[in-house]
């Protein structure tokens, strides 16, 4: 590696505030598409598969929430699906705040 990690974080503290923010896109596309990678290879191996029999099982056990049309929309992409699983466990949990939309 060219750099240490030290060197690393030095350099990004050095950032622009615009130039941190083009850092963070890059970096959290980088981070989904090694994310996305490694699930699946873990699905090639096998290694997800009793979490699928048990979700499928739980599903026709009716132990399953049905999210609405939007809902799948929006877990289409890695990281919207991402967040919004995160989201939802915050809310699942008493960590969420309501809120007004605006429109």
């Amino acid at each position: 590696m060219a750099s240490t990690l030290k060197e690393i974080q030095n350099a990004i503290k050095q950032l622009s505030q615009d130039q941190l923010n083009q850092f963070r896109a890059w970096y959290e596309e980088f981070d989904a598409d090694a994310w996305d990678e490694q699930i699946e290879k873990d699905v090639i191996a096998g290694k997800l598969d009793s979490l699928a029999n048990a979700a499928i099982a739980n599903h026709k056990a009716g132990k399953t929430k049905k999210y609405n049309s939007e809902t799948a929309y929006l877990t289409q992409s890695p990281k919207n699906r991402k967040r919004l699983l995160e989201s939802i466990e915050e809310l699942e949990s008493g960590k969420g705040r309501q809120r007004d939309l605006i429109e």
